[in-house]
């Protein structure tokens, strides 16, 4: 959904209408905000609705565990959960083809055989290195 379409804009008039008629019920005021927020990323690709709610509970299971926890050695081992599961994502769509594409040439101009890389060929989702700082900064 693009900022300047017409799809855009009826969203986003129906969001704010939503927003504000929730005004007195704050629970459900929150809950309409995210499921909005879900379905405008949905717009874009709704596979990569799980990136986001995985990237999301894990880092709001690690936050709660934090809070529970006073011993730093598994405050660490929390900490380095979120930060390998958000950046091995990251990782994984921004850069898994450019590194299989490079070790395949390399491998292959070791062995003098060519060889096709193994690429996923994944689009990258929008805005995955925003929402993977975002979701890492509430358990750091």
């Amino acid at each position: 959904m693009l900022f300047n379409s017409l799809d855009y804009f009826l969203f986003l008039a129906l969001a704010v209408l939503g927003f504000w008629l929730l005004a007195r019920h704050r629970v459900a005021r929150l809950a309409f905000v995210v499921v909005a927020s879900c379905l405008f990323y949905m717009a874009a690709n709704p596979r990569y609705i799980f990136l986001i709610l995985g990237s999301t509970l894990v880092d709001y299971l690690v936050g709660l565990q934090l809070g529970r926890t006073e011993n730093q050695r598994a405050r660490r081992g929390l900490l380095l959960v979120s930060l390998v599961s958000n950046l091995g994502l990251l990782a994984l769509f921004k850069y898994f083809d450019f590194w299989s594409g490079a070790l395949t040439s390399f491998y292959a101009s070791l062995t003098g055989e060519p060889h096709t890389p193994f690429l996923l060929r994944w689009a990258l989702p929008v805005g995955i290195s925003f929402y993977t700082f975002q979701t890492m900064s509430y358990s750091i």
